[in-house]
């Protein structure tokens, strides 16, 4: 009977553990903890994971942006910057990237994968980074990347007809007084001063645009239908190329035209003064160390002509003009040869002088006054005053400054093909 009893009371107990519950709720809680510490932690991976990927790619975007601007910038001003590796560099760590965790940084310009590939505006910007894992490294073998690839592509658009050269001059564009300007195109100033372009007094100012490397003072003066750009890029200067004719000998020396004249191109040397009803022949006049002087009550009527201002052979001594209030002025620019749309111009290695008042251009007239071409003096400031108005005419300015003032008058709505045109640079990203 032992036996039996004891199979009996094994077959009990059995029974009895079998239906005995006590401790599964640990065992099972157990269990869930590891399975849901195991999903944050691989959560926490993933989540890492991504904002190291999203700040990657935003930090290529950048730093393709940074380098298509700083190539562009450096090649149209002739300046020798950062590498582009650099340039793209920098700005991934402002932008919150760890560089020292980048195992790639490529920067190729121009790209060489993609639908802007061999494109010489293009910049493209890839990089890879080891993203830091934790749980996760528990089960794989390798640290994960996160990769990205950015192309920047430059272009120009715009279409001004002012464009004042100086770095730094304070109020580079200048209107003052009761000048009125309606201009069919825009306003550029390299200038980076806090008020690079300025208007003042009762000053009126209609234009497309205006873009400003320094601040903008308008005072409610300039009307535009776009917003203005300030503290933006500067403009790329479009007669750069442009030379001085070689030293030539002078053909006429201190000419003062009184009466009815008719003058004749070739290099005069020492001012050139009208004082009566003066027609100049077509062709290029020089004027070496001379200035230009249109006397009050003049006419002076020349087509197909062009002014070269500078000073043989040191260029200490270039002149300028100095047209006069109530002078009658028709003026038209070359439109064929090397200097095709140039009416004044100043030889670009003078000396700058921005801010002296005694080399400032002046261009006075009455309001029959027409003047037809580009009015190119890199190095000092031209000012527009007086009474006169270029309503009649199609003009560009491009100096070191310039103003406008007095109850001068300028009417631009041209589109003249023999004048270079003046573009603000644009960075977009393509890819």
């Amino acid at each position: 009977m032992l036996p039996q009893m004891n199979l009996k009371a094994a077959l009990s107990r059995t029974q009895r553990f079998a239906r005995d519950t006590a401790g599964a709720t640990a065992v099972l809680f157990s269990l869930g903890t590891v399975v849901v510490m195991g999903s944050i932690a691989f959560g926490v991976d993933a989540a890492n994971w991504f904002q190291t990927d999203r700040r990657l790619q935003t930090g290529t975007d950048l730093a393709a942006v940074a380098a298509a601007s700083s190539q562009t910038l450096n090649t149209a001003f002739e300046y020798q910057g950062a590498s582009l590796t650099d340039v793209a560099t920098s700005e991934l760590g402002r932008d919150g990237v760890d560089t020292a965790a980048l195992t790639l940084l490529e920067v190729n310009s121009p790209p060489t994968s993609g639908a802007y590939a061999g494109d010489a505006n293009a910049v493209e910007v890839i990089t890879t980074q080891d993203v830091q894992i934790f749980f996760a490294g528990l089960f794989v073998n390798q640290t994960p990347q996160a990769s990205a690839r950015a192309v920047a592509r430059t272009s120009w658009t715009g279409n001004y007809c002012i464009l004042t050269l100086d770095p730094d001059a304070s109020g580079a564009v200048t209107f003052s007084g009761s000048a009125s300007a309606f201009l069919g195109c825009g306003i550029a100033s390299n200038s980076n001063a806090a008020n690079s372009v300025y208007a003042g007094g009762a000053s009126t100012v209609q234009t497309t645009v205006v873009n400003a490397v320094g601040g903008i003072d308008d005072n409610g003066s300039i009307i535009t239908p776009v917003s203005m750009q300030e503290y933006a890029n500067p403009i790329v200067n479009p007669y750069a190329d442009l030379m001085v004719p070689a030293p030539a000998p002078c053909d006429y020396h201190n000419v003062s035209a009184s009466g009815t004249v008719t003058l004749n191109p070739g290099v005069y040397c020492g001012d050139l003064r009208v004082n009566g009803d003066v027609t100049f022949n077509p062709g290029t006049y020089v004027l070496d160390g001379a200035d230009f002087v249109i006397n009050s009550g003049a006419d002076a009527y020349g087509d197909e002509v062009t002014f070269i201002f500078t000073d043989s052979p040191n260029v200490t001594n270039v002149g300028r003009t100095r047209f006069n209030g109530n002078a009658s002025i028709d003026f038209s620019a070359a439109s064929t040869g090397t200097y095709a749309g140039i009416l004044f111009m100043q030889d670009p290695n003078t000396p700058n002088s921005v801010g002296n008042n005694s080399d400032t251009w002046m261009i006075n007239g009455n309001s029959s006054s027409s003047f037809e071409g580009v009015i190119y003096v890199p190095s000092n400031e031209v000012e527009l005053a007086g009474s006169a108005s270029f309503s009649n005419g199609c003009i560009q300015v491009v100096s070191g400054a310039v103003t406008i003032s007095g109850n001068f008058d300028v009417t631009q709505q041209c589109n003249d093909p023999n004048q270079r045109s003046i573009e603000s640079i644009t960075v977009t990203l393509v890819e």
